[in-house]
């Protein structure tokens, strides 16, 4: 009978610090549903509401598999949405509206169950209108997920560089030697993968303009007119991160035979990496925003000791967001392609890989902006 107390506390509460690792954990097991949904369970939902009408479609795999996709993508987008809706203003320890993110966790669950259950039976055009409204919110999160990137990475710039002591010098430079070997070296691999001949030259364009805008911002980061707690480290981890863009850019083109080729890059083990790969994007963003929601405040009122840790109205509305991501990736950001029994994350068409070399401009743009922003808006603290 000891155990009841604790047990019952832990079922009805948790603390704000632990419950963002108890939403990410859901979310993850809901896309890995989805994708096993998508590519293996044609036969367990075939039969399910209006994915029904799919059986009688030319691409059956292809109906089903997206179809649940979107359905268990729409649900999870309700159940952060109407979070971030009943929390919003929340930013006090002791409001009651607190316990909807904390607390609650047999009817949170249930409901969460209930509301990804339930998308499998509505008709088909609403999850054909969500689809058109989850490629913005995709997009919205490719650029919050960028800014919460340079806020993190400025953040730990500061930590190591303010600090002194040699194993903090020591992993700087080895953290920053690690993030430009890496893309280079990805670089080079995707230079002979995909750019093979002289004819190839929009993947030349896009592999070569990158390396351009790294060398430009790497240059800018080192120049005494640069932003404080910019550096190498920085300029290297956006690197590494436009290289990652590039990488999944590239992928996502359809294969020609001529300069994206079925080897090398292609393989089920690195679409796999791949799938991964979002997940922790996901994670990254979604922790983040725990700590980086002033970075979206217009304002900069101090804390007081009932202050929440970070903003749950902000919190939820990054799973939100990240909800249609995930959406878009799994369905290569339109209902064609994916074939039934693969690993495949995109299809071939053109709309993602344009997606992503945007984003990856868009993440040069703004790193830029903040290295010299500090000399356009001189009345106003960086710090």
């Amino acid at each position: 009978m000891w155990l009841v107390g604790p047990l019952a506390n832990i079922c009805l509460h948790a603390s704000p610090s632990a419950v963002k690792y108890i939403y990410f954990s859901g979310f993850v097991l809901s896309a890995v549903a989805s994708w096993l949904l998508r590519d293996y369970g044609q036969y367990v939902v075939s039969h399910a509401g209006s994915l029904a009408k799919c059986l009688h479609s030319g691409t059956q795999a292809v109906c089903i598999g997206k179809g649940a996709i979107l359905r268990v993508s729409f649900g999870n987008f309700l159940f952060f949405g109407a979070h971030a809706l009943a929390l919003a203003g929340v930013h006090q320890a002791d409001n009651p509206r607190l316990l909807l993110h904390t607390g609650l966790w047999p009817v949170q669950l249930c409901a969460w169950a209930l509301l990804a259950g339930s998308s499998f039976a509505m008709p088909n055009a609403v999850l054909l209108g969500y689809r058109q409204l989850a490629r913005v919110l995709a997009g919205a999160f490719l650029v919050l997920q960028v800014v919460l990137l340079l806020d993190c990475v400025y953040a730990t710039s500061k930590w190591l560089t303010d600090h002194p002591g040699p194993w903090r010098i020591v992993a700087l430079v080895a953290g920053t030697v690690l993030l430009y070997v890496g893309a280079l070296a990805v670089i080079g691999m995707l230079f002979h993968f995909y750019a093979p001949a002289p004819s190839c030259r929009l993947n030349i364009f896009f592999i070569g303009w990158t390396l351009i805008l790294g060398i430009c911002y790497t240059f800018l980061s080192i120049t005494p007119c640069r932003a404080p707690n910019a550096g190498l480290l920085t300029a290297g981890t956006v690197f590494a991160y436009s290289t990652m863009l590039l990488w999944g850019a590239l992928s996502s083109e359809p294969v020609d035979g001529t300069c994206v080729l079925h080897s090398g890059t292609g393989s089920n083990g690195l679409k796999i990496a791949g799938f991964f790969a979002a997940l922790a994007s996901v994670l990254v963003s979604t922790v983040n925003s725990s700590s980086e929601s002033g970075s979206f405040s217009v304002s900069a009122v101090p804390h007081d000791a009932g202050e929440l840790p970070y903003r749950p109205d902000f919190f939820h509305t990054v799973f939100m967001l990240a909800s249609a991501y995930l959406a878009m990736l799994f369905t290569a950001w339109s209902l064609d392609g994916v074939q039934e029994g693969t690993y495949t994350l995109d299809a071939d068409n053109w709309v993602s890989p344009w997606v992503k070399m945007a984003s990856q401009w868009l993440c040069a743009a703004l790193y830029v902006w903040s290295l010299v922003a500090h000399l356009v808006l001189r009345g106003r603290s960086f710090a």
